[in-house]
Order: C-alpha cells, then structure tokens, then sequence
C-alpha cells in the first residue's frame, strides 16, 4: 500500500462523516456512527502516519514536504470532528470545509511525487 491508496482510506471515512452529517438523524442518534468513525480515522491516520515516516527517510526533501502538507491537512477535519462528538453545532459545517483542502494536498503531492518519479 502507498501513501496515496492510504488518503484514499482516509477520504472514505471523511465521506462517511458527511453522510453521517447528512442523515437527517439528531446529534444523539449521529454520536455512536461518529465515535465510530473516530476510531477508524485513528487506525488509518497510523498507517498514514508511517507511509510519510518512510517518506520523509527516503525521499526527496520537496516530496517528503508534500507528504507531510497531506498529514497536517488530516488535523483540522479530525478537530471539527471532535468538536461535534463534543456538541459544537457548528463543527459539521467546519468538518466540510476541510475536505477540499485535505484532497488539494494529496492531488499536490500525487504531482511532487510524479515529478521527482520522471526526474530520476
């Protein structure tokens, strides 16, 4: 598995929030779906975490930046989140935001690592 196949994990337990969000159930029915997701992204966020470990050991020093633009961009969806298992009635809308940028640094490092793959 890479790094990429890994933000991919990553996005699909993003989507699940947002479906979660949109369900239409009260915050007391969303809880348990959030809490599980959660701990999913806690699972994947290791995994993650290692790949851009590796990264950072191996690879060129603009692509291991790149890998670690994608790991702070997984922080403030995971804050919102924890803001909305907290009850903050705002913190769904603040969790949507943060999709377009987490994607826009994995789109930034699919196009470093690319680049330092053709230069070699």
């Amino acid at each position: 598995m890479s790094l990429i196949e890994q933000a991919h994990r990553m996005a699909e337990l993003y989507w699940k929030v947002s479906d979660i969000y949109g369900s239409g159930g009260t915050r007391t029915e969303q809880l348990p779906a959030l809490k599980e997701v959660r701990a999913g992204l806690r699972e994947e966020y290791s995994k993650l975490r290692h790949f851009i470990w590796v990264i950072n050991l191996e690879g060129p020093n603009d692509v291991a930046e790149a890998a670690e633009n994608v790991r702070l961009s997984t922080r403030p969806p995971y804050q919102a989140l924890e803001a909305s298992i907290a009850g903050d009635s705002n913190a769904p809308a603040a969790f949507d935001q943060c999709y377009d940028p987490f994607w826009q640094s994995v789109l930034a490092f699919v196009s470093t690592a690319r680049a330092a793959v053709h230069d070699l």
